[in-house]
This record gives C-alpha cells, sequence and structure tokens, in this order.
C-alpha cells in the first residue's frame, strides 16, 4: 500500500469535515476515480452506466479502496461490496 494523503487518514479516522469532497466519483487529471470507504467489505467493485465492473484497489486495511471507472464509464452507478458471505448494492452517482 502506498502513502495515503492527509485527507484520507481524515476519512479513515472519522475526523473529515466534508468527506464527500474526497469520497464518492471525481474527475482528476482528466480521469474519473471513485474513492469508497465501506470498513466491513473484503473487495469492492465499482459498476459502470452499461453495467460492466472493475475492480477498486484497497488503498488501506481499514476499509478505504479507489480506482477507475469501468472501460472509462462517465457515470457511477453504484457500487458492490463483498464481506465475507455478504453481498451488497449501493447506488451511486457522479458527483
Amino acid at each position: 500500500m502506498t502513502k495515503l494523503p492527509a485527507e484520507a487518514y481524515a476519512i479513515i479516522e472519522g475526523k473529515h469535515s466534508d468527506p464527500f469532497r474526497y469520497l464518492g466519483l471525481h474527475s482528476e487529471g482528466g480521469h474519473s476515480v471513485v474513492r469508497a470507504f465501506i470498513p466491513e467489505a473484503s473487495n469492492v467493485e465499482a459498476i459502470g452506466e452499461h453495467g460492466e465492473t472493475a475492480p477498486l484497489q484497497r488503498l488501506h486495511d481499514a476499509g478505504l479502496f479507489a480506482g477507475a471507472l469501468p472501460n472509462g464509464s462517465a457515470e457511477l452507478v453504484g457500487t458492490t461490496m463483498l464481506a465475507g458471505l455478504n453481498h451488497c448494492v449501493a447506488d451511486g452517482s457522479a458527483a
């Protein structure tokens, strides 16, 4: 795991005053990036506008994940979280 910015640690520690400024779908350097903080998740996938999925990389053991949208999708329609035998889909939208 790579060194994280202070903003990421503020999310992990529950101290960020505006968490969705960091979490969710954002454009950075001309690319769409998705970040999620899901402490109970073992794996997280982003679901693109046409139903395609892409795994998000675990950035921190506390449950911070990030990655690109699948196939360059312009919209995030949800995430899939796997924690043990549980399966959960959470809807999301572009910020």
